[in-house]
C-alpha cells in the first residue's frame, strides 16, 4: 500500500509539472485576490500548500545507526490573509502540517513533534506606522533581521520555528535602525487546538 501511495505521489506531481510548464507566467492582473478594496482598506489573500517526501538511510527522525530505512510524506498549508487600513496593518496566518506513514507518535517526542501540528494560527498581529519612523508591532509574529542568521526563521521545517509572541518597536530614519522587543519563543504543540488563543488568554 506504501509503494502504491508513493507511486501515485510522483505521478501527480510529474503531471503537473508537465502541465504548469505549459503555462504563461502570471501577470498582475492574473491574481485577484491581491489588495481587494475593501471601503477604505484593502485586503489580500494568499497562501501555500507544500508536499514533501524524505527517505532517510540508516537513520530516522530521532537517531542515527538505526539499521532501518524511514520513509514519509509532509504536508503543510499555509493561508494568509493581510488586511491594511492607512498605517495600520492586520496579518493572520494559519497553517496546517501533518505527517504521514511515520513510524513516530506525537508522546515519542519529549517537547513536541517538528513535523505535525493540525490547524492552528501560526502568525497574528497588529502592524502601526507612524510617520516619524516609529512602527509598533504586536502579536504572533516571525523575527528575523537581515541575512537571518538571528532569529532566522527558517522555512525547511514542516512546522516552521522562531514564531514569537511579541511585542516590537522599531524606530528608522537615514541615520539609524533600532530594533526593541519584548517576547517568548512558541513551541508548537500538535495536541492543543487553536493554542494561539489559549496563549492569549494566559499569557
Amino acid at each position: 500500500m506504501k509503494q502504491f501511495g508513493w507511486i501515485f505521489i510522483v505521478f501527480f506531481l510529474s503531471a503537473h509539472l508537465v502541465y504548469a510548464g505549459t503555462l504563461e507566467p502570471l501577470k498582475s492582473d492574473d491574481t485577484p485576490w491581491k489588495d481587494l478594496r475593501i471601503g477604505q482598506a484593502y485586503l489580500s489573500i494568499g497562501g501555500t500548500y507544500r508536499l514533501r517526501s524524505e527517505f532517510q538511510d540508516e537513520y530516522n527522525i530521532q537517531e542515527y545507526g538505526t539499521g532501518e530505512n524511514e520513509e514519509f510524506l509532509l504536508s503543510r498549508l499555509r493561508l494568509d490573509l493581510d488586511l491594511k487600513f492607512r498605517n495600520l496593518r492586520t496579518f493572520v496566518q494559519f497553517q496546517d502540517a501533518r505527517i504521514f506513514w511515520s513510524q513516530f507518535e506525537d508522546s515519542d517526542f519529549s517537547k513536541n513533534n517538528p513535523y505535525h501540528d493540525n490547524m492552528d494560527i501560526r502568525q497574528a498581529y497588529l502592524d502601526y506606522h507612524l510617520d516619524n519612523g516609529l512602527e509598533f508591532k504586536l502579536g504572533r509574529q516571525q523575527i528575523a533581521f537581515r541575512d537571518r542568521h538571528i532569529f532566522g526563521p527558517g522555512n525547511w521545517g514542516n512546522t516552521g520555528r522562531y514564531v514569537w509572541d511579541a511585542a516590537k518597536v522599531r524606530f528608522s530614519n537615514s541615520w539609524v535602525d533600532s530594533h526593541t522587543f519584548f517576547g517568548r519563543y512558541i513551541i508548537r504543540d500538535p495536541d492543543a487546538s487553536w493554542a494561539f488563543l489559549q496563549t492569549v488568554f494566559s499569557f
